[in-house]
């Protein structure tokens, strides 16, 4: 995969240094797209609200499958999982980098749901003769706002939200797989567990 440097103009909240042929703060950073494409990511929770699996994303596609997590849920302290042998949805990091932050975007089909909904994304790290990935749970991240409880209207199609964190220095080793996980968290009804879908794209920025 050949790297690509893009540049953000403020108020992107990272650190900027100032062009000197441009007066305007910019920050360069290589940037390994995501997107899951046309394909619905369905993923569960249970009813505490907590993930119970993870889809993972590549660049235009998802994997088929999802992946339970190994002993419950994902945040707040990170998770593990297998991704199985004949399943290649990771990248080799080829040098070691240092994770600046993850944004993305999110939108979804239309659902009913007597649930508040946050989907987020996340790195994942193993090295390279290991099927076992680790959650980096520092690389959470959720939506900036959720997709509301709606117990008498349904939500519609195409509502478009973000998130981000940023200002991470999560080092990845040079050799080691990384892949992106996709998944929800809920509030509201303890009750039950949900399982929703949506669609995902967003970008990993390196140094």
């Amino acid at each position: 995969m050949r790297n690509r440097t893009i540049y953000f103009e403020q108020p992107i909240s990272v650190a900027t240094t100032t062009s000197s042929t441009n007066s305007s703060p910019l920050t360069a950073y290589t940037q390994i797209p995501f997107s899951t494409g046309g394909q619905q990511v369905s993923t569960s929770t249970n009813s505490s609200g907590g993930a119970t699996n993870v889809k993972l994303t590549a660049m235009g596609s998802g994997a088929p499958i999802n992946f339970s997590l190994d002993g419950g849920t994902v945040l707040p302290s990170g998770g593990t999982f297998e991704q199985q042998y004949n399943l290649a949805y990771s990248f080799v990091m080829p040098y070691t980098a240092t994770v600046n932050g993850i944004i993305f975007t999110v939108t979804n089909p239309s659902f009913s749901a007597g649930f508040t909904i946050y989907p987020y994304v996340a790195l994942a790290t193993t090295n390279s003769n290991l099927d076992e990935y680790t959650i980096l749970p520092e690389t959470q991240a959720l939506t900036s706002r959720p997709y509301p409880r709606r117990l008498n209207s349904q939500t519609p199609a195409g509502i478009v939200l973000s998130g981000e964190v940023m200002g991470l220095s999560t080092v990845i080793p040079a050799g080691s797989r990384a892949a992106v996980i996709c998944a929800i968290i809920k509030t509201d009804d303890a009750s039950t567990s949900a399982t929703f879908t949506f669609y995902y794209s967003g970008a990993i920025l390196l140094s």
